[in-house]
């Protein structure tokens, strides 16, 4: 066995092994904050059609084995899809229905995306991180200028330099005091960071379907990578708390790596965009593999009806194939029926399949012609 490799073998026996990956549960907030922040904040469906036709518990539907990026591209195409052509979405979704191997094939290399545990669409998407201080610049001479006083103190037994040592350690506590919060949250972000660029570069290895979009930025997004992550001191007991509390590792890192991050925000953005797309399409196809009934919904040029033939609602667990026709003269229907009979029911099962044509392109039916309209429900 060669150096590097025993090397290698020693610090994977010194890491602690990762958990496995489960979905992280985000609030509704932060699912929707992707779509509000490049949208600015203008929802295509109002609060009350979202409740009625049942979307929360629709979108959950899709979210099994997706990560927060995937899940705020979905909610964005719910709330947003008038601003997007369909056609690419729908091609790429078709090709990983049909095909189990290269749906597997994704879900491998999106698997670390499970593992973010912080929504970034703020840092990526929102306004521009704070500068760092002026003094930040000065944060490395001054853990070295604490351990040069100590060695000196010891040196010489001249006591006032004990008294410099003391005034400088409780200088380094008050720092990391006021800015450990900071720090510690920031690294979620970069771990979530990594997770992203990471996926971004296995993804862009996979077939031409998949990695088209995804090459142009792959070996940019790798170098960035490589860039932002440091080699950690965790597998040494201790030398991780002594590397933040006497030497400001942890602060130093904070100010220089939002520099960083900073100045790739455009690839960054990319990167989210492209990474995000590539999971919800997966959700998407994982999801109509499993379906009993869909189809491609044909959107009629200029047309305001509707035809939905054997139309059923995703979320019921034997539901009755319907179908339903309103024409294009203007006029709407009227249905009828004893309490407990299914209005609610088909009027949710045609709200939220105009809904999911609009956005992913398919309805849950055999046949489908549906409008470029807005939906609006209230029940």
């Amino acid at each position: 066995m060669s150096l590097l490799a025993r090397f290698n073998s020693l610090i994977n026996l010194a890491l602690p092994a990762l958990a496995p990956v489960t979905d992280i549960p985000f609030d509704a907030g932060k699912v929707a904050r992707y779509q509000r922040l490049v949208h600015g904040g203008a929802d295509a469906l109002d609060a009350q059609t979202w409740t009625d036709l049942m979307l929360p518990q629709y979108s959950a539907c899709l979210a099994p084995g997706t990560s927060i990026f995937g899940r705020q591209e979905l909610h964005r195409r719910l709330q947003a899809p008038v601003d997007v052509d369909p056609a690419a979405p729908t091609e790429h979704v078709c090709t990983l229905v049909a095909d189990d191997a290269a749906r597997q094939r994704v879900q491998v290399a999106c698997e670390g995306l499970r593992r973010s545990e912080s929504d970034v669409a703020d840092t990526v998407f929102g306004a521009p991180l704070a500068p760092a201080p002026r003094w930040a610049q000065w944060l490395g001479a001054l853990p070295l200028g604490f351990m040069a006083v100590v060695v000196l103190a010891l040196a010489t037994g001249w006591l006032p330099l004990w008294g410099v040592a003391l005034v400088l350690w409780l200088l380094l506590m008050a720092i990391q005091l006021r800015w450990q919060h900071s720090a510690a949250s920031w690294q979620l972000q970069l771990d979530t960071i990594g997770h992203l660029l990471r996926a971004h570069a296995s993804l862009a290895g996979l077939d031409d379907t998949v990695a088209a979009p995804l090459r142009p930025d792959a070996a940019a997004a790798g170098k960035l990578h490589r860039r932002l992550w440091q080699l950690s001191l965790a597998f040494v007991p201790g030398l991780q708390e002594y590397g933040d509390w006497v030497l400001l590792r942890n602060i130093r890192h904070y100010f220089a790596s939002r520099v960083v991050v900073t100045a790739q925000l455009p690839l960054l953005r990319a990167s989210f965009e492209r990474v995000a797309t590539v999971e919800a399409d997966l959700a998407l196809a994982r999801h109509l593999a499993g379906a009993q009934r869909y189809c491609w919904a044909d959107s009629g040029a200029g047309a305001t009806g509707f035809a939905l033939e054997h139309a059923v609602h995703p979320l019921l667990g034997a539901p009755v194939p319907l179908s339903l026709r309103v024409g294009d003269d203007g006029r709407g229907a009227f249905i009828s029926g004893q309490n407990g009979i299914g209005k609610s029911t088909l009027l949710r099962t045609v709200g939220l399949n105009l809904v999911t044509a609009r956005a992913f392109g398919f309805c849950y039916a055999d046949a489908a012609v549906t409008p470029d309209l807005p939906v609006y429900a209230s029940m």
